[in-house]
């Protein structure tokens, strides 16, 4: 299956959702999965070498407007593509499946 995974930053030093999201594309691709990553920034080796990293800007002053930036972004790249699923996590939208934030702390 080729899967679209969103999230903003993937670093694992960061927390929680960071390593549930380098876990995740972890096990995809070990179970032979094709993984996109669709992130604005990504820790260096924390991804195994199968994802295909897609980078996406998230521009902006404040957080906020930093956050907004990059799911609009997000939801172009990922109309241009096409996965048999996309899935996103905590401040994006357009996805077919979208896992809040609540989901990383009953998975810690």
């Amino acid at each position: 299956m080729h899967l679209a995974l969103n999230f903003q930053r993937v670093d694992p030093s960061r927390g929680g959702a960071e390593t549930y999201v380098a876990d995740l594309c972890r096990q995809l691709t070990q179970a032979g999965h094709r993984v996109d990553l669709y992130a604005e920034s990504w820790a260096d080796d924390c991804l195994p070498p199968e994802v295909n990293i897609v980078p996406v800007a998230g521009t902006g002053r404040t957080k906020l407007e930093r956050i907004h930036s990059f799911a609009k972004n997000s939801e172009q790249a990922l109309s241009q593509a096409h996965h048999d699923c996309s899935v996103g996590f905590v401040n994006t939208w357009a996805h077919d499946v979208i896992i809040p934030k609540e989901a990383f702390t009953r998975a810690a």
